[in-house]
């Protein structure tokens, strides 16, 4: 049987991080995830699995994505996380750079680079 419906699926990036919260003697395993779709730009970070005993839970954060007007159909092409800085390196189809804290979920870095483009 054929299908005559089409799907809209949002474009995404992902990337994993042992991350040690401050109180917290062990680090949890974190996933973080961006999606694009026709409302907007979100990125989740959430806790994999259990905390580690003797730690708080990691808080599931969801925060907006930003993407400019000039840039309707730009979404996520990759995405990297570093335990040293706490930070949630993502980039997109059209050249911009975003960082994120891992911990609060605040964007505290973001510029586009009109020169970078990912085909």
């Amino acid at each position: 049987r054929q299908c005559s419906q089409r799907r809209v699926r949002g474009d995404h990036a992902a990337a994993f991080v042992p991350f040690k919260m401050d109180g917290n003697k062990n680090p949890s395993n974190i996933f973080a995830f961006s999606v694009r779709n026709q409302t907007g730009g979100k990125l989740h970070i959430i806790e994999v699995g259990s905390a580690p005993e003797g730690n708080t839970g990691f808080p599931k954060k969801t925060v907006d994505v930003f993407f400019p007007p000039e840039a309707p159909n730009d979404f996520p092409v990759a995405m990297q996380a570093s335990k040293e800085h706490g930070l949630i390196y993502m980039i997109t189809k059209y050249g911009y750079i975003h960082l994120y804290d891992i911990e609060t979920g605040t964007c505290i870095y973001m510029n586009g680079y009109p020169e970078i483009r990912f085909s």
